[in-house]
């Protein structure tokens, strides 16, 4: 047995369950996913025991998850060089998912995407094309980029409120913030929300332009939408709005601070969390 991924869920209220993907070495297009109320630590990689104590389990083949290509959805141009690209893949936690809702957010991630090479501007990263292999959907072709903010001044994913930013400045912080808020701007005022702002999903381009990505949880102004990430938005809220954008750029300005007084609007995860 490989284990692809396995993490753990969490609400507002607290712990949810643990998630296991795997795969079976005589069943290598099969995904497995498996969710257990049991909190394991994240030092101890499931085993088979673990497995069969599992409360709901499901098996879909790979190409499940990808999505069917229509002739609207916009193929990368083979001109481009692979070098200059940045391949948007599934993620191992995607599989965590049903199959068909996976593909489906795809498409959502694809038509977002289109939708926002209408409208360019500086600080929303570029989208390309999809990429296509025997007829489905296997990634989403972006400009490259260069780190995120999380990658430039917190590699090691130390928790938000556990972060010292005085001991990871950021070089030209405020013309950074000043550049991803303008492109939070930009989105709202095509009359949409990104629900999404958190460290991972702010970037740099190689030339030092901060760019906005990630844009499957783009959203209408006044649809519903859940989410955002734990930490950084209000897991409560159920429409989208340009003020759970701002709140997360206002967590991030405050987690940026180099003061030691701060007050956080969203929880943390070191409540939820049992080492």
């Amino acid at each position: 047995m490989e284990i692809i991924h396995f993490d753990r869920s969490f609400t507002h209220k607290g712990f949810r369950n643990t998630n296991i993907v795997f795969r079976r070495k005589n069943e290598p297009g099969i995904i497995h996913f498996a969710s257990s109320p049991e909190q394991f630590l994240l030092e101890r990689i499931p085993t088979e025991a673990d497995i069969t104590k599992c409360t709901f389990q499901r098996a879909a083949a790979l190409v499940e998850y990808l999505p069917v290509w229509e002739p609207f959805m916009l193929q990368v141009p083979q001109a481009i060089p692979l070098s200059e690209i940045h391949i948007k893949k599934l993620r191992s936690s995607a599989y965590i998912n049903a199959p068909e809702r996976v593909a489906a957010r795809t498409i959502k991630d694809l038509k977002n995407c289109q939708m926002l090479m209408q409208h360019p501007h500086p600080n929303v990263l570029p989208y390309l094309g999809c990429l296509v292999e025997d007829g489905r959907v296997t990634g989403l072709c972006f400009k490259k980029a260069s780190k995120t903010l999380m990658e430039m001044v917190n590699p090691e994913m130390v928790l938000k409120v556990k972060f010292d930013a005085s001991c990871h400045p950021l070089p030209d912080k405020e013309k950074l913030l000043q550049g991803w808020e303008a492109g939070i701007r930009h989105i709202h005022s095509i009359g949409h929300v990104h629900n999404d702002v958190h460290p991972t999903n702010l970037m740099v381009l190689d030339d030092g332009t901060p760019v906005v990505i990630d844009f499957d949880t783009l959203t209408r102004k006044g649809a519903m939408q859940y989410g955002g990430r734990f930490e950084w938005s209000d897991q409560e809220a159920s429409i989208a709005s340009e003020k759970r954008d701002w709140d997360g750029m206002q967590e991030i300005r405050t987690w940026l601070d180099e003061g030691t007084e701060k007050k956080w609007l969203f929880g943390s995860l070191i409540d939820q969390v049992r080492y």
